[in-house]
């Protein structure tokens, strides 16, 4: 590659990294923590974050703080399904869609019950 080429390299760098950064930003995240009704936090718990329409899932486990993490989410409805062995969860609460924006970070925290 000439000389005079190179001097375009960190351009064509810059370029491609603030692409990859707008793009991220037209996704959205959502998080929280799950408990029990004490307010204890269940670790290892399965959280599924589906589109109504069920074309879309993605599946997270709940950390030792119960905490939860699903990035990089199309904007869109979703409902958020919680489970854990040993517990149930209320079906009015994973039955409600939330809407998700481009760029936005939900927080969807859940207790669920013995």
């Amino acid at each position: 590659m000439s000389r005079s080429l190179w001097k375009f390299v960190p351009v064509l760098m810059a370029l491609f990294l603030l692409d990859g950064a707008a793009a991220l930003a037209q996704n959205g995240t959502i998080k929280g923590q799950v408990t029990d009704p004490q307010g204890k936090a269940i670790a290892g718990a399965a959280v599924q974050v589906v589109s109504p329409e069920g074309t879309f899932e993605r599946d997270a486990k709940t950390d030792a703080a119960g905490a939860y993490e699903v990035a990089d989410l199309p904007a869109g409805a979703y409902l958020v399904v919680v489970t854990a062995d040993g517990f149930e969860i209320a079906a009015t609460d994973s039955a409600k869609p939330l809407m998700l924006a481009a760029g936005q970070t939900l927080v969807f925290n859940q207790q669920i019950t013995a």
